[in-house]
């Protein structure tokens, strides 16, 4: 609170003289008044005093007051608060100063409390025992001095805070609608508690004091005492010095006084209410001298005016000389300044004009104007000058001045009259080089010319359409097509409907609506000419201006060869992995026929070799062995051609567990001891004690070292096969396995035909050491599986290793061209289990994979350690990583780097991961990066996180977030999504609808079919009934929860029955959503699903 303004009334002085200054400080002592501390602290003094010594005359004082008294004096000290309330008003809406706004109000609450105060404890009111009377005087009472003691304090907290929030004289004002809801809201909270509540016994002596509650507005009493004294204002200030009696007053009464009462009407009872009413006189003698005071003020404030007035006056002086001043400055300009009369003769021309045209003053005085205009502008120059001279201005001319050395200067400019005695002597231009800029124009319409023809004399179809979508420009080939389908030329400003033929206007609108949105794409068109079908492709891109876009351009091309090129490699590619399924099927179902006699074949054969009676001689004990042996090389070779059915298939599973490799390795190697029949061959296991466990499947990664420990014993004659292990950066985490012998070594040249099909490193090593070449093969394609390479290095005679890479990188899907197979006839798996990894492409069909490297994820969490953990993650796996600790500079970094995914904590201190979540959906520019949520509570308000696409439960395991990234980052646009309804009608519907909408849908009848489905399929999201035979949908939501790998997987349940309470609470903890069948169901899905993935292309589109 500043308070020589407030006091004084006078403005803040304006910068200007020291004088001025002490001028206008002399000036507000005079009307502060004189200092008057000590007479006034005199009085302090003797008020304390009278009140020490009153309250102990009357303590024992027989006086007392009866109800009717009491009561009369109540109204008098509710009328005296009224009018003290309304008059401090009045002074603060004079000349604010919060200090009245504060007193008014508190004491306009306080004449409510006394009102009631009074009310209540008058002869009118009846049925009360005297305990009653006695207990609801004294809280009544007590409600207005506390709520009045409080709001004068917090006037002295209001003044405390301005004086150290604002410089002098210019502290912010308050808020004043703020104070009088805070003095209605204490107001009604005093009034509710003290006649409401249910409140103990008033008079509860303790020590001396029978009313020990009236301390408390005495404490508050005292504190804003003890702060106005400190404040000092009551030195000079009337109202504060009366501001201070009255608090002095009420800190007396409560404490001296009220406090000390024995029962109604007594003695210290009347004499409390007495003081009271003397201290609002007290006040209110303090406004009415305040009121007075701010009318002799504005005399005050007259001299200020006339202080401002002459301050005004040095400020014009000041402006003149900065005019004078300005004018000289123009000679500095860089524009070409000039003036002339009227012969032409040159008056004044700055620095900038001489530079520019290269002429001096020396030059100038033989030279007029029209000597330098271009002979070509020479007659309308004169001319145009001449409408100045007649009065006149030009706003803007282009004229070329002839330079000293020769060049022709192009200028633009304006020019106006200087006037003297009425009449213009002298033209003023100013004058801009603009020879660049004109040159850059004719420039500019030669390149425009060039498109034009450029766009003229193109085989392609080029139109280009306004907002409304009327045809604005064309080329010829385009008007030539047109007029070949319809037998009418284009003209400009036509619709779709009066252009086309009426088969073809609604296409060409919806192009127009798509391209007019905003959107840049393609469509392809089949037309009739000449008797053929031709595929045209029609390129849509808005034009974008500052305002926004204003239309669009349309590029039609002839594609008709390209579609029929695409189209026979898709049948022949449609063949080719018609004839490779054939194959593989009837590889695996030959490989079982030949199995089961097979099998029997080495079990009777085992029969008979173990058949100790012996009823056979020793050759025949032979044939059977050679029978046994050869039966057991051929199941090997038969499993291996299972096996890689298996895989072209996709039909091979994994089963996912934490697996020692120390163990692992030890176990295979002492199973292949017995491969070595005495050969000088060592089997080595070298594992480091530290390695961790890995997340794998066992057996088929046991099967890989059998393979490769098995082709290592075949290969070497003596020395070692040595199984190793190495160890990441970190020293724990396994990062190969790596098998090396010392055996005869492979050709660098067939290093990579040992992994193709029924390749070996030689023509003759099949003959010499048998196999089929399919080992290597399996052993890649397994690996793949797991997400892990094998390579192989090798040196011809020294031995080969084989090495299985164990750094966990997730495939994409084959990358299909235009007109591929749809993806439910691709060859790898896409079920899987928890940290499986998909294969990319089954042996040898050249799938292309994407890195890890390509994305970028941001890590919303406010855990450091569970930052650090993620980012470790993410970082192994490839990714290009950003971190931060709060959701809003998560939003504002996705805002940012525009991230291909975001990970985000629920729990957060400020903005939470829920209304995040909410925000990045709501963004235009942020809704398609897909969000996963992470944390402790992901499974709770399942139904809350309607938008994320995955959900992951702290602690995250690796392999359960690569698993997200595959699925969220390598797969590509357009969801799968299994719609799941025993109505075959509705099941039909939602199946095509979204299928429109750019989904790749699949169907099932029941829970138990929808769970073979979620297997088999792995879908982005299922379309859930309630009521369906065999498995209802909420055993069926049972059932998939109880898998942790279907734990984010989002359901929309679709159903309608009528749901209870209870249902729906359960569905909430485990479905996304619950939309109710009926009108407009199909869209209120696609929209939900939208806020799962990107859509695909809509079909027909």
């Amino acid at each position: 609170m500043a308070e020589p303004t407030e006091l004084t009334g006078t403005p803040p002085p304006r910068a200007g003289s020291r004088s001025s200054e002490m001028d206008a400080g002399a000036a507000a002592a005079r009307l502060l008044g004189e200092d008057r501390a000590p007479e006034r602290a005199t009085v302090y003094w003797i008020i304390v005093l009278l009140l020490v010594g009153g309250s102990f005359l009357l303590r024992d004082s027989p006086w007392e007051t009866g109800t009717t008294v009491h009561t009369v004096m109540e109204v008098a000290a509710t009328v005296l608060a009224f009018v003290v309330g309304s008059l401090a008003l009045v002074r603060y809406y004079s000349r604010k100063q919060s200090t009245f706004l504060f007193i008014g109000t508190g004491f306009l609450g306080t004449a409510i409390l006394d009102l009631y105060h009074a009310a209540v404890t008058s002869t009118f009111v009846d049925g009360r025992d005297g305990g009653s009377l006695t207990d609801i005087s004294a809280w009544s009472w007590t409600a207005s001095r506390l709520f009045l003691s409080l709001y004068l304090f917090v006037s002295l907290l209001a003044w405390w805070r301005e004086s150290r929030e604002e410089p002098a004289y210019e502290a912010s004002p308050v808020a004043e609608g703020a104070v009088y809801l805070t003095a209605a809201a204490l107001t009604a909270v005093i009034f509710v508690f003290f006649s409401a509540l249910p409140l103990s016994q008033a008079y509860t002596p303790i020590f001396i004091f029978t009313r020990p509650g009236e301390l408390a507005p005495a404490l508050f009493f005292l504190l804003a005492y003890a702060g106005y004294l400190w404040k000092g204002t009551w030195r000079r200030n009337a109202f504060e010095h009366f501001l201070l009696l009255t608090l002095l007053i009420n800190v007396g009464l409560h404490a001296l006084y009220m406090p000390l009462s024995q029962g109604l009407g007594d003695a210290m009872f009347g004499a409390a209410h007495l003081l009271k009413i003397a201290s609002y006189i007290a006040v209110l003698a303090g406004l009415m001298i305040s009121v007075y005071q701010t009318f002799r003020r504005e005399g005050g404030a007259l001299e200020a005016v006339r202080d401002v007035n002459a301050q005004l006056a040095r400020e014009i002086t000041t402006r003149r000389d900065t005019e004078n001043r300005l004018q000289g400055f123009l000679d500095t300009a860089h524009d070409l300044i000039q003036s002339t009369d009227r012969e032409g003769r040159f008056v004044y021309v700055n620095r900038a004009w001489k530079n520019v045209l290269g002429y001096d003053d020396d030059d100038l005085r033989d030279l007029t104007l029209y000597d330098l205009v271009h002979e070509p502008f020479r007659k309308e120059t004169r001319a145009t000058l001449s409408k100045v001279f007649e009065g006149g201005s030009l706003d803007r001319f282009l004229v070329e001045y002839v330079a000293k050395d020769g060049r022709i200067i192009d200028l633009s400019g304006s020019a106006t009259g200087s006037v003297s005695n009425g009449e213009v002597v002298a033209t003023q231009g100013i004058f801009r080089d603009v020879t660049e800029q004109r040159r850059a124009e004719r420039e500019l319409a030669a390149s425009r010319a060039n498109l034009a023809a450029l766009v003229e004399n193109t085989g392609d179809t080029i139109w280009s359409i306004d907002r409304n979508q009327r045809l604005i420009t064309f080329n010829s080939a385009f008007a030539l097509a047109v007029e070949a389908q319809t037998g009418r030329e284009p003209t400009r400003g036509q619709t779709p409907e009066a252009m086309f033929a009426e088969s073809d206007a609604a296409f060409y609108r919806l192009l127009y609506e798509r391209a007019l949105g905003g959107e840049r794409f393609s469509e392809l068109k089949e037309d009739e000419v000449g008797g053929q079908t031709r595929s045209f492709e029609v390129f849509c891109n808005p034009i974008q201006e500052a305002g926004g876009i204003t239309g669009a351009v349309m590029f039609g091309k002839d594609v008709t060869a390209r579609v029929r090129a695409e189209e026979a490699l898709r049948i022949a590619k449609e063949e080719a992995e018609g004839a490779n399924q054939a194959k593989s099927q009837f590889l695996a179902n030959m490989s079982h026929e030949l199995r089961t006699p097979l099998n029997s074949v080495i079990g009777f054969a085992n029969i008979l070799i173990k058949n100790k009676k012996g009823h056979m001689d020793a050759q025949e004990t032979g044939f059977l062995n050679r029978i046994l042996a050869n039966g057991r090389h051929l199941l090997s070779l038969i499993n291996d051609i299972l096996d890689l059915s298996k895989v072209e298939a996709g039909r091979m599973e994994l089963e996912i567990e934490d697996v020692d490799l120390d163990s692992l390795v030890k176990e295979t190697l002492a199973q292949m001891e017995g491969q070595l029949k005495d050969r000088p061959v060592a089997l080595v296991a070298d594992v480091p004690e530290a390695a961790k466990p890995i997340e794998t499947d066992r057996n088929k990664l046991k099967q890989v070292i059998i393979n490769l420990v098995g082709n290592a014993l075949k290969f070497t004659h003596e020395g070692s096969v040595t199984v190793r292990v190495e160890l990441g950066p970190d020293g724990r985490r396994p990062a190969l396995v790596a098998v090396q012998d010392t055996g005869i070594g492979i050709p660098q040249d067939r290093l990579d035909k040992i992994f193709e099909a029924f390749q070996q490193a030689e023509s003759g090593t099949a003959r010499k050491y048998g196999g089929t070449g399919l080992g290597l093969t399996i052993s890649r394609s397994i690996c793949q599986m797991l997400g892990y390479d094998l390579d192989v290095e090798s040196e011809l005679g020294r031995g080969s290793t084989f090495i299985i890479r164990l750094a966990h990188r997730p495939h994409a899907r084959d990358v299909q061209d235009e007109g591929a197979s749809e993806p439910e006839e691709a060859t790898e798996d896409e079920a899987g289990e928890a940290g499986e990894e998909r294969v990319a492409a089954a042996v040898g069909d050249g799938a292309v994979t994407r890195s890890m490297r390509d994305f970028k994820v941001l890590v919303v969490d406010d855990e450091h350690d569970s930052r650090v953990l993620l980012t470790h993650y993410l970082e192994e796996f490839g990714c290009q990583v950003l971190s931060v600790g709060d959701a809003t500079k998560g939003i504002a970094m996705a805002r940012h780097e525009r991230p291909d995914l975001i990970t985000l904590d629920l729990q957060m201190p400020g903005m939470d991961g829920w209304e995040a979540l909410r925000t990045l959906k709501d963004d235009p520019e942020l809704r398609e990066i897909p969000v996963v949520v992470v944390s402790i509570v992901a499974k709770e308000g399942r139904s809350r996180l309607l938008g994320a696409v995955d959900l992951l439960t702290k602690p995250v395991e690796r392999e359960d977030l690569l698993r997200v990234l595959w699925r969220n980052l390598i797969r590509q646009r357009g969801g799968r999504v299994l719609v799941v309804d025993d109505d075959d009608d509705a099941r039909t519907f939602l199946v095509r609808h979204l299928e429109e909408a750019g989904l790749q849908v699949r169907a099932a009848a029941n829970g138990e079919e929808a769970m073979l489905a979620v297997e088999r399929e792995a879908p982005d999201a299922i379309v859930l009934d309630m009521v369906m035979p065999v498995m209802d949908g909420l055993g069926f939501l049972d059932r998939l929860r109880e898998n942790p790998y279907y734990a984010g997987l989002p359901v929309i349940v679709v159903t309608g029955k009528d749901l209870t309470v209870a249902e729906r609470r359960e569905l909430g903890e485990k479905a996304s959503g619950v939309l109710a069948k009926g009108e407009g169901v199909e869209e209120r899905l696609t929209e939900v699903l939208g806020t799962l993935f990107p859509l695909g292309e809509p079909r027909g589109s």
